[in-house]
């Protein structure tokens, strides 16, 4: 089979698994008479874990041999490369700074109501419920997991630089607000700072082809935010 073929099937079975295995665990819960709505943050946030390690150990398995590689490649040159993903890191919190500014002068002159996104308040009260899960979740799978799908899959299926950092920083910006319940215009507006995000990862993985930066680069940003969190 063409290996371009076999990178997108690879890339679509991922896709349908992060997706909908949401969907899949409460089709499961169901059947053996558990109601995933009774559950507590505490279950929730612990669930949630389980979810995640499921589809990394999967995510593993299918791209192993290029995450093998890049990490053989990232160690011969550990400080070099540890001292380059701090300093993308730098500039990655800068670009964010610069979203987050943006959001706040749009929302204010289309008459928006500055809320904080629902992936961030859901996160927050996880953290507060169960914060070794959320930890767990946010700083280690969740960096790991979707740059692997995000960049490592979608790099390995579009060739065009510019496509390639366009179609993976949106659909890894707009999933961490949609879907949703609140108003359109705010949702896209709030959507801002995570699709900066998907294609500031795009660019520093397009740029340096090692996936063990960029996932370096995430976990950094989301142990800020949890740190931001706990301490506040």
């Amino acid at each position: 089979m063409n290996e371009k073929i076999k990178n997108g099937i690879k890339l679509l079975v991922i896709l349908l698994i992060f997706f909908g295995i949401g969907v899949i665990a409460a089709e499961i819960f169901e059947r053996i008479g558990i109601n995933p709505s009774d559950f507590s943050s505490t279950q929730l946030a612990i669930t949630n874990v389980v979810l995640a390690s499921i589809i990394t150990l999967f995510c593993i398995l299918l791209y192993f041999k290029d995450l093998k590689t890049d990490w053989l490649l990232f160690k011969e040159k550990l400080r070099e490369n540890l001292w380059t993903s701090f300093k993308l890191f730098g500039a990655f919190m800068a670009i964010k700074v610069g979203a987050s500014i943006l959001t706040v002068i749009i929302s204010l002159a289309l008459g928006l109501d500055f809320l904080q996104s629902e992936n961030q308040e859901l996160i927050e009260s996880f953290a507060i419920s169960a914060p070794i899960a959320v930890f767990i979740s946010a700083v280690v799978l969740a960096p790991f997991l979707e740059e692997i799908i995000f960049r490592l899959g979608f790099k390995k299926v579009i060739n065009n630089k510019w496509l390639y950092i366009l179609i993976s920083g949106l659909i890894f910006g707009l999933m961490h607000i949609f879907p949703t319940d609140i108003d359109l215009a705010l949702a896209l507006t709030q959507s801002i700072v995570f699709v900066a995000m998907g294609l500031a990862l795009g660019a520093m993985y397009w740029k340096r082809p090692n996936i063990w930066i960029v996932i370096i680069v995430h976990g950094l940003n989301n142990l800020l935010s949890m740190l931001v969190i706990f301490l506040l």
